[in-house]
């Protein structure tokens, strides 16, 4: 009985577990989301900080796609090492 609320205590303590990446994991996903850019602009408009919120963005995205230009480059250079098969 101990042992089992010892495992239930192990893996509720790594869901709640913060991390730099799962919190960059949760920006991005929720940064997908439309409801996520009305909240956001709201808030903009009524700090009257709409040139920051569209500067953050500007900067959101390109990061955005330089990181996937990089992780594609590198999995196309993978794929052409990758050998051949030929059939015959």
């Amino acid at each position: 009985m101990t042992e089992d609320r010892g495992i239930a205590m192990v893996s509720h303590r790594k869901q709640l577990s913060f991390t730099v990446m799962s919190f960059i994991r949760r920006i991005n996903q929720n940064m997908r989301a439309r409801e996520t850019y009305y909240f956001l602009l709201i808030l903009a408009f009524w700090g009257n900080v709409i040139d920051l919120l569209l500067a953050i963005f500007l900067f959101y995205y390109v990061l955005h796609t330089i990181l996937l230009i990089i992780i594609y480059s590198r999995r196309g250079s993978q794929l052409r090492k990758f050998p051949t098969q030929t059939s015959r």
